[in-house]
C-alpha cells in the first residue's frame, strides 16, 4: 500500500501573517511536517500524484507498480468526507490513471468502516475509478473487543 498523504507545505498557504494556521499531522512533532489539510489547488495535487507515479513506474516498472495499491489519505484527518475528501480522491485518481489505467487507486482509508458505503456510492455516482476499498481497525479499540477477541487478564 502506498498512502497518498499528507499535503506538502508547498501546496498549502498557511502559517504566515494573514494565512490560515497550519494543521500539522501529529502536532508537528519532531521533523515531521506533513499537513493534515487539503491542498489549495487540487490541480497541483493531481500533478504531484502523477509525478510520483511516473517516478515509481520509471524506477520499478509498470508491471510492478500496477500491483501496488495507492490509498488516498488516512482516516480523513483534516480532510472531511464528502468534501473536500472527494475532490482530493478525484484528483488523486486522475493523476494516477493519467500515468496508466493499470494503477490501482482506492480509499477512504478510514477506521472501522467509517464512510465506506457513502464513499463507494459517491464514486459510482460520479463514475470515479475505485479499484479497492480500504479501512482498518486497531486491535486495542473497544469495537474490536468482542466475545471472540476478549482476553481474560
Amino acid at each position: 500500500v502506498v498512502e497518498l498523504s499528507f499535503t506538502p507545505a508547498a501546496l498549502v498557504a498557511c502559517g504566515k501573517a494573514g494565512e490560515q494556521p497550519c494543521d500539522y499531522a501529529f502536532g508537528g512533532s519532531g521533523a515531521y511536517k506533513g499537513l493534515a489539510m487539503p491542498p489549495d489547488s487540487f490541480a497541483e495535487w493531481e500533478g504531484l500524484v502523477a509525478s510520483v507515479a511516473e517516478h515509481l513506474v520509471g524506477r520499478y516498472g509498470l508491471d510492478a507498480v500496477s500491483e501496488w495499491h495507492f490509498e488516498v489519505w488516512n482516516e480523513l484527518w483534516g480532510v472531511p468526507f464528502p468534501e473536500p475528501y472527494m475532490r482530493l480522491y478525484n484528483a488523486s485518481a486522475r493523476g494516477l490513471k493519467s500515468v496508466s489505467p493499470r494503477l490501482r487507486v482506492g480509499g477512504p482509508a478510514t477506521m472501522a468502516l467509517e464512510e465506506v458505503e457513502p464513499f463507494v456510492a459517491a464514486c459510482r455516482a460520479s463514475s470515479t475509478p475505485v479499484d479497492f476499498v480500504s479501512s482498518h481497525l486497531y486491535p486495542t479499540s473497544p469495537i474490536c473487543d468482542t466475545n471472540a477477541t476478549a482476553r481474560d487478564p
